[in-house]
This record gives structure tokens, sequence and C-alpha cells, in this order.
């Protein structure tokens, strides 16, 4: 599977508040970053994260940049600007770095 339509799926889970199709792209071995937490493992990471799913009512990338198995992708969520660095391995999402920023 290439990067991006594993990208493009995962966030149509979030949009469509399908936690176990997002939890299937996503390596058990998950490494998250961002400013407010760092996980390790998927498990952990949707456990704390998935509530913001209700904020995804659609997905729309501002900007996005692949190559090989990594990818950039900058997007909005409500007054929030999100930019992730995504990595993949064995087809699935094994890395996700995040910044953000609030600006309303």
């Amino acid at each position: 599977m290439e990067i991006r339509q594993l990208i493009s799926e995962y966030y149509g889970c979030w949009v469509g508040n399908d936690r176990a199709g997002a939890r299937a792209r996503l390596a058990d071995d998950l490494v998250f970053r961002s400013p407010m937490h760092d996980f390790d493992g998927a498990d952990a990471f949707l456990d704390c994260c998935w509530e913001y799913a209700a904020g995804f009512n659609s997905f729309e990338p501002v900007q996005e940049a692949y190559g090989g198995n990594t990818a950039y992708v900058a997007y909005g969520v409500g007054d929030i600007k999100v930019g992730e660095f995504i990595r993949m391995r064995d087809g699935k999402i094994s890395e996700i770095w995040v910044t953000f920023r609030v600006t309303a």
C-alpha cells in the first residue's frame, strides 16, 4: 500500500468515527509524539486521543508532501492548525509526530 492511500484511509476513519478502522491502520508499537502527549503503542494513543474524533467533520489537507514511506500533512480542525509527520512500516502507520497552533 502506498503511504498516500494509507493516510487517506486513516483520516477517513477519523471523519467517519470508525475507531476500529483507524486502529487497523496503526502499528501495534506506534510512536506518537506531540506537545501535549507522548504515547508508545496504538491502543494507548487511541484511548486518550479518540475523543477528538468528534472534531473531524471533514479532512481537507492544506499541505501534503510524500516521499517513500514518510509524509507530512498539514490541516485544520476548527481553530487548531495541525502538522503531522507520519512514517509507514509494513503497510501501517508506525510513527506520528504532531505540531499544532491554536488560532483563536
